[in-house]
C-alpha cells in the first residue's frame, strides 16, 4: 500500500516543489492550501501522515494542528517553517516547541533538502509504510 501523505502549505512554489519530490519518492500525495482546507480533508479522508507549513493566512499551522489532532490523533505530523516567530534570532529556536506543543510529531526548519524530508517522513512512518520503490528514491 502506497502511503497518503497530506501537504499543506499556502506558498504554491514551495507546494508543487514539495509535491514533485514526494511524488518522486513514491508517496501518494494530496495537497491542501490552507489549515481549513487540510482541516476538512482531514475529516473525510485517512492520511497516514501529513506535512504542514507553519505560517499561513487564515488558520496556521499551529491551530490547525491542534484541531487535526482531535480529528487524527495517531497520525504524525511533520511542521516546517522557515518564519521566525518574534524580533529576536533566539525566537526561532522556539518553533519547534511551539509545533510540539501543538501535537507535530517533528519539526523541520526551511530551507530544507528533499531527501531531509523523506528520510523524516520514512521515519514517522516506520518500515511498514515505505512506498514500494523507496529504496529506488533513496
Amino acid at each position: 500500500m502506497i502511503p497518503r501523505i497530506l501537504l499543506v502549505d499556502d506558498d504554491k512554489p514551495v507546494r508543487a516543489a514539495i509535491q514533485m519530490w514526494l511524488e518522486r519518492a513514491g508517496f501518494d500525495l494530496v495537497v491542501a492550501e490552507s489549515g481549513e482546507s487540510a482541516l476538512a480533508l482531514c475529516r473525510s479522508t485517512v492520511f497516514d501522515l501529513m506535512v504542514i507549513d507553519m505560517v499561513m493566512p487564515g488558520m496556521g499551522g499551529l491551530k490547525a494542528i491542534e484541531l487535526i489532532r482531535r480529528v487524527a490523533p495517531a497520525m504524525p505530523i511533520i511542521a516546517v517553517s522557515g518564519f521566525m516567530f518574534a524580533d529576536s534570532p533566539s525566537a526561532y529556536s522556539d518553533f519547534p516547541k511551539l509545533a510540539q506543543a501543538a501535537g507535530a510529531t517533528l519539526c523541520l526548519r526551511k530551507p530544507f533538502r528533499p531527501s531531509e524530508l523523506v528520510a523524516q517522513i520514512r521515519r514517522c512512518l516506520g518500515p511498514a509504510q515505505q512506498p514500494v520503490d523507496a529504496a529506488a528514491a533513496s
